[in-house]
């Protein structure tokens, strides 16, 4: 290379690269970092530039590129640019720390590893990799942009660390990824990622990470179209927004075990996403903030069995004009503080509540107006509501269970099933409770409205005026 002459240390590379080795500067028997790579002295530092030339080297020589460049443990000194390069082999670079950005944009690779290497920022933009892209244990302390890359096979970032200054830590918007999206199993990123628009050929991996950016946007797949699994669950925690705007599932959403933070802002946000399989928000999901599920498509079942939802004064769970063809499970464990918003929702089983608790007080605790359910809505089994239920001008196709239940709004509708058509059976009984009115005018029941062993605030809290009830009232 001209200008420059070559140290040992780099002879000894351009050796083991003519030999289609590993050049490998780690010290043996030793659990190294890359971090501490700024203390590394000259015996493992390696120019950028020279590193450059091998490449192209190796591209012109046969022999070497069936192995590519590996290279482990070493200090790359200045700029590693292979902007615009075609590199038709693996490049390997383990454990390695990068004094400066390391540039791919615009470039052709074979494979990419970076495992466990240190770098100060990553420009990718459009690169196109054969196969894998491997960032798994990369600690990057500048941001990593991969934006429009085409990805032959899996892109990860498995245990990797991501961080920047200026706000983005990681993007893949506009990508193309034909396997699968890693970034999982210890991952961790500080600063937004951003996914947007971007084409996943197999299953967005998202257990066991932490995503970070408080009061602002911390995981953004907006537009994605992704074609198996998108999984947050299991220690996967989020501080700030993930956002999944018009996202296209093949497979589930599932969040089971996962924790949303974003106190008095919007947590989970699948507005207008389609799902082609369930949704899974249960089994100690925890959402501190708004979830927000209006218009979304769901071809399975809305799982929240055991969820925590908390959004006080506002909107816990926003579902407006959801669409879902299975049923949607509220129950066992589930727990509301704020609003539940059904309203004019299309649910092509049950909605079932049985022993969840939603707590609004002196509010709307769950509001399903105008809403067509096409089997039972069950608020049963010791389910209880502190604010208003309000069913008005719902479709229920079978019956509405209130065995056991307990609604409390003191002053105001504890229920209200006004001008709602209900196909089945109306079950207040079996120690039903209510503190505050029971609505029912103007409703048509086909069954029969079944009031033994209830317990109303007062004798005329229930109020049925201009009702059609198909089988009669049983009151003892």
């Amino acid at each position: 290379m001209p200008g420059h002459e070559p140290t040992a240390t780099e002879t000894t590379l351009a050796e083991a690269v003519a030999r289609g080795e590993v050049a490998d500067y780690g010290t043996a028997g030793t659990k190294e970092q890359a971090s501490d790579g700024d203390r590394w002295g000259s015996d493992r530092s390696v120019s950028g530039k020279l590193l450059s030339a091998l490449i192209a080297d190796a591209d012109a020589n046969c022999a070497a590129a069936g192995t590519g460049i590996r290279l482990r443990g070493a200090r790359i000194t200045d700029e590693l640019s292979l902007a615009g390069r075609k590199i038709p082999f693996p490049l390997v670079l383990i454990d390695c720390y990068f004094d400066n950005p390391l540039i791919l944009r615009d470039s052709q690779v074979q494979s990419i590893v970076l495992t466990g290497s240190r770098v100060a920022g990553v420009d990718a933009d459009r690169i196109s990799v054969e196969t894998d892209m491997l960032l798994s244990g990369v600690m990057a302390v500048g941001q990593v942009s991969l934006r429009e890359a085409q990805i032959g096979g899996d892109l990860s970032g498995l245990g990797g660390s991501f961080e920047s200054a200026c706000g983005c830590a990681f993007s893949a918007d506009a990508a193309a990824i034909n396997g699968h999206l890693l970034m999982c199993n210890g991952f961790s990123a500080r600063g937004e990622v951003s996914i947007r628009k971007s084409r996943i050929g197999g299953a967005l991996y998202c257990a066991h990470a932490i995503f970070e950016c408080p009061d602002g946007l911390a995981l953004v797949l907006d537009d994605i179209d992704c074609a198996s699994n998108v999984v947050f669950s299991n220690g996967f925690k989020a501080r700030g927004q993930v956002s999944l705007q018009r996202a296209r599932l093949g497979g589930l959403l599932y969040c089971d075990h996962g924790s949303f933070e974003s106190p008095g802002h919007i947590a989970l946000d699948a507005e207008q996403a389609v799902i082609a399989k369930s949704v899974f928000l249960s089994n100690w999901f925890s959402a501190k903030g708004a979830v927000r599920l209006t218009d979304a498509t769901i071809r399975g079942d809305l799982n929240c069995i055991g969820g925590i939802f908390e959004n006080p004064d506002g909107d816990a769970l926003h579902a407006v004009s959801i669409a879902v063809e299975g049923n949607i499970r509220l129950h066992t464990r589930f727990l509301a503080r704020g609003r539940l918003r059904f309203d004019h929702a299309v649910i092509g089983g049950s909605l079932n509540c049985g022993g969840a608790t939603f707590e609004n007080p002196q509010g709307m605790a769950l509001s399903a107006t105008n809403a067509r359910i096409g089997r039972n809505v069950a608020l049963n089994d010791g389910f209880r509501a502190l604010g208003e239920i309000s069913l008005a001008a719902a479709h229920i196709g079978n019956a509405l269970f209130c065995t056991e239940g307990r609604l409390d709004n003191p002053g105001g509708n504890a229920l209200s099933v006004e001008s709602a058509t209900i196909g089945g059976d109306v079950l207040l009984n079996g120690g039903f409770q209510a503190k505050g009115s029971v609505s029912l005018i103007n409703t048509t029941i086909t069954g029969a409205l079944d009031c033994a062993d209830a317990r109303f605030e007062s004798a005329d809290a229930l109020v049925t005026a201009g009702a059609v009830i198909g089988q009669g009232i049983r009151r003892v």
